[in-house]
């Protein structure tokens, strides 16, 4: 089982959040990740490109209070529902937790 953590202190802008994830969690395909909320959702919830490695039990986003003053809000307001619908899909293999 694997899990991965992405410490987002001293994340300073959007890309930063991106090589953060791609630096702290083995992914599958990274270098065809989209780098945006709707590739991570593809990626977590479809296994495409940036998809955590199989067997990944858990990613954990820490320290996301950074993450709130992306886009006025949007970026953080539109990660967690990602979190939420993960956790509540019975079929889901992974844990996504924004802390």
């Amino acid at each position: 089982m694997s899990k991965f953590i992405v410490d987002c202190t001293n994340i300073k802008s959007e890309e930063e959040f991106w090589d953060k994830y791609l630096s702290s969690v083995d992914t599958v395909e990274g270098d065809l990740f989209g780098r945006n909320l709707d590739a991570l959702w593809d990626a977590l919830h479809a296994r495409g490109p940036g998809a955590p490695i199989e067997g990944t039990k858990l990613i954990s986003v820490r320290n996301s209070g950074s993450l709130k003053s992306f886009r006025d809000g949007l970026f953080y307001d539109h990660l967690k529902p990602i979190s939420y619908v993960l956790r509540s899909d019975p079929s889901s293999l992974l844990s996504f937790r924004v802390l």
